[in-house]
């Protein structure tokens, strides 16, 4: 076992399980008691530069405080005074709005593989259920029994969800639009099951 000896109090003390080795070489101090007497915090005879100096520092003459009241002379000097920003709500001209206006419009949001966070085929589970939404949009009725597509009111989720689902047609999970069909919440727990058997 490594021991150390401690430079305050003599002490011999042992380095532990969770104490690295580089730790270990920069330790001098057996306990935080001895090792607070050498701080600022634990040296008795260590004074802050500040002693002593209560009322020799005074606030700088031109700082506002809460509650000080102008005086007549500052009154006077701020009475002509207008705001920069008065009668300026609406400061751009038509001719800069119609131009910043002009200019979004031109700006295209990269889609698909040009977009910087695509991932290929690399994409997850629930990643995949997204991107085919914005592929297709919402199915517009079951293909096993016909059921119309609509929202309906969720419980668990407390707010609406559209009733007909996108399911997976061979499970592999492709980024193929092909390879989805509508199906109500029924039919889609029926079709994954029946395809899990085999």
């Amino acid at each position: 076992m490594l021991t150390k000896k401690c430079i305050v109090c003599g002490k011999k003390f042992t380095k532990t399980v969770n104490c690295s080795q580089i730790n270990w070489e920069n330790r001098k101090y057996c306990s935080k008691k001895c090792s607070d007497t050498k701080t600022l915090f634990g040296n008795k005879k260590y004074t802050p530069w500040l002693k002593g100096t209560k009322g020799m520092i005074k606030p700088n003459s031109g700082s506002f405080k809460k509650g000080d009241k102008l005086s007549e002379e500052t009154k006077d000097k701020m009475k002509g005074r207008i705001s920069w920003n008065k009668g300026k709500k609406d400061y751009l001209s038509e001719e800069a709005l119609n131009k910043i206006k002009k200019a979004r419009e031109k700006q295209v949001m990269p889609k698909g593989k040009y977009h910087q966070s695509w991932v290929g085929n690399k994409i997850k589970y629930s990643g995949l259920h997204r991107w085919i939404r914005n592929e297709k949009g919402h199915a517009k009725k079951c293909e096993h029994c016909g059921l119309k597509g609509q929202y309906i009111y969720n419980k668990k989720d407390d707010g609406k969800k559209w009733n007909i689902e996108w399911a997976n047609i061979d499970h592999l999970y492709k980024r193929d639009v092909n390879d989805y069909v509508g199906l109500c919440k029924k039919c889609h727990s029926a079709f994954d099951t029946k395809i899990n058997k085999f």
